[in-house]
């Protein structure tokens, strides 16, 4: 377990069912940093889990007021970059888990880079991408 303070930054993802959506990316490869349980102000808490994979920073979160996850603000996908692409497929196949775009290969980099596309649990859109 690392200090999230160590990482650079994240991207934080407003979820419906926290540990739902634990067990889904800890299935991708990520590990658990920490977990938090907030006061909201109305006797319950909001939750919040820390995540890490290949030195990126997810942070996921449910509110206690809020049952449903909004379209205000989401993000449209946040990229991990990883060493090769082929072994994501694998596990991503074995895992039952469809991929929505890809892959497909884009000019960026000095020798470019291909990516595939998945939906996570609550609609968010997670690229995985390796640089040729």
């Amino acid at each position: 377990m690392q200090d999230i303070s160590e990482f650079s930054g994240h991207c934080g993802i407003q979820v419906s069912d926290i540990e739902e959506s634990i067990n889904f990316y800890l299935g991708l490869g990520f590990e658990l940093q920490n977990r938090y349980q907030l006061p909201s102000g109305d006797g319950s808490n909001d939750k919040v889990a820390f995540l890490s994979l290949h030195g990126g920073l997810l942070e996921l979160y449910q509110l206690s007021y809020d049952k449903a996850c909004h379209d205000v603000g989401r993000i449209n996908h946040f990229a991990i970059k990883v060493d090769d692409l082929s072994v994501i497929q694998e596990r991503l196949k074995e895992k039952n888990i469809d991929i929505l775009k890809g892959p497909k290969t884009l000019p960026f980099g000095a020798n470019g880079m291909k990516f595939i596309t998945i939906e996570g649990l609550d609609n968010e859109r997670i690229e995985f991408n390796q640089f040729l």
